[in-house]
């Protein structure tokens, strides 16, 4: 693709060059056809028309393996012989996965449509990129698929044990049911992928990781008990908001009690704008903050902390030379207040 410099007259040397403008050469496929900046920096013109370089694939570096280094890489759902974490044949960070064809077809994929939905995804087109190595010829592939008429499988990598960029492109069609990105073997061989990426468009682009996500909203904190029940619970301040960056959730919030209700055992607040992550051992925390309170009465240092699988928390009261215990709902009067923050990882 050409790119013709701006002429000598056209404007863009003299004292009035508040539009610039520059065409990209004649390519009817190319992904960029023409650029304009005003003086302000804003960018307009047919520049990049459907092609998005963002990376659609979460742990498309195969980095996270929260499940364990035979189980598939988090993200990813895995089907067929074995799969195995990678540390010694790697393109790109720390690991790659290694896939092991013995009997069946052996895969990885991940579902692409569940964030934006799949009718935003009807009638685009989209391009699958991964590094690949294999010691032998037409046994490892990628695919595109749509759970419908639109499938597309890349070229075959072509043995060698080198590394070897593959790509793939597809546009979703109309009746798509789902958009699913995929990495295979099919043939008797070990296979390495690594650096996977899926961006909009019909362009493959060189792999950087998916941004993390962020949100922010509100949510609305509830006091509750281990056992008991809600009875004339009622409240004048009942406030929560919180971030949330990929799956990282900051969460703050404040409540102030008229009736506690006819709540017993542990304290909750319950409510959270996400349920908690499981977490490979019970005694392994999700979360923690901070917390004051107010008209509750406890003997030490109280700390929030969320379990994994929940969306409440409880709070620990910690004191030297003493058994660890919880805030119970018998100490919090009618009119208790809770001031807190939290941080977990949601599921």
């Amino acid at each position: 693709m050409a790119i013709s410099q701006p002429a000598a007259d056209d404007g863009l040397n003299s004292p009035d060059h508040s539009l610039m403008h520059r065409q990209i050469a004649t390519d009817p496929s190319a992904p960029v056809e023409s650029l304009t900046i005003d003086s302000a920096g804003d960018m307009g013109g047919t520049c990049f028309k459907s092609v998005n370089p963002t990376n659609l694939l979460s742990n498309g570096d195969f980095e996270s393996w929260s499940a364990g280094t035979s189980s598939a890489p988090d993200g990813w759902t895995f089907s067929g012989n074995t799969i195995a974490r990678e540390d010694t044949i790697i393109k790109l960070g720390t690991y790659s996965v290694k896939l092991t064809y013995t009997d069946v077809l052996t895969y990885i994929y991940k579902e692409i449509h569940t964030e934006k939905g799949i009718a935003y995804w009807k009638g685009r087109t989209v391009t699958l990129s991964c590094w690949v190595w294999c010691d032998t010829a037409d046994e490892a592939k990628i695919r595109i698929s749509d759970g419908d008429t639109a499938t597309a499988y890349s070229d075959y990598h072509t043995g060698g044990s080198t590394w070897e960029l593959i790509t793939t492109t597809v546009t979703v069609g109309s009746s798509a049911t789902r958009l699913r990105a995929g990495l295979f073997i099919d043939g008797a061989a070990d296979a390495y992928f690594d650096g996977a990426m899926l961006v909009e468009g019909a362009s493959a682009f060189a792999f950087s990781p998916k941004p993390a996500s962020y949100e922010e909203g509100v949510w609305t904190p509830v006091y509750g008990g281990s056992s008991g029940s809600i009875g004339a619970t009622a409240y004048s301040i009942q406030l929560g908001a919180y971030t949330k960056i990929g799956n990282v959730v900051h969460a703050q919030g404040a409540i102030t009690l008229t009736n506690n209700g006819d709540w017993t055992g542990n304290v909750f607040i319950l409510g959270l704008p996400f349920l908690s992550k499981t977490m490979p051992s019970a005694t392994m925390q999700a979360g923690g903050g901070s917390v004051y309170m107010k008209s509750v009465t406890f003997d030490g240092y109280a700390t929030p902390y969320i379990a994994s699988n929940i969306s409440g928390m409880q709070f620990w009261v910690t004191k030297t030379a003493a058994a660890l215990v919880k805030v119970i709902c018998s100490n919090v009067s009618d009119t208790g207040t809770f001031n807190f923050t939290i941080t977990y990882l949601a599921a």
